[in-house]
């Protein structure tokens, strides 16, 4: 069961690390706050196990995130 959730951990860091790799590139612009806030949403919702406020936890940070950057 752990290896299971390590392994849902690291796609779901692979996959953010990529998407905001990629809304760098649009730094400053509302597709950058969009792409960031909705890859952590997603990356929250397959972390807490489908559970909405994870979600939308990660969802804030990864907005919160993409507004520091700019």
């Amino acid at each position: 069961m752990k290896s299971k959730n390590r392994r849902r951990i690291f796609a779901v860091a692979l996959v953010a690390f990529t998407l905001a790799g990629t809304g760098c590139k649009t730094a400053g612009s509302a597709a950058a706050d969009l792409g960031l806030a909705g890859a952590g949403g997603v990356a929250g919702y397959q972390v807490s196990d489908g559970k909405i406020g994870g979600a939308a936890a990660a969802a804030a940070i990864g907005y919160l995130g993409s507004r520091i950057a700019q």
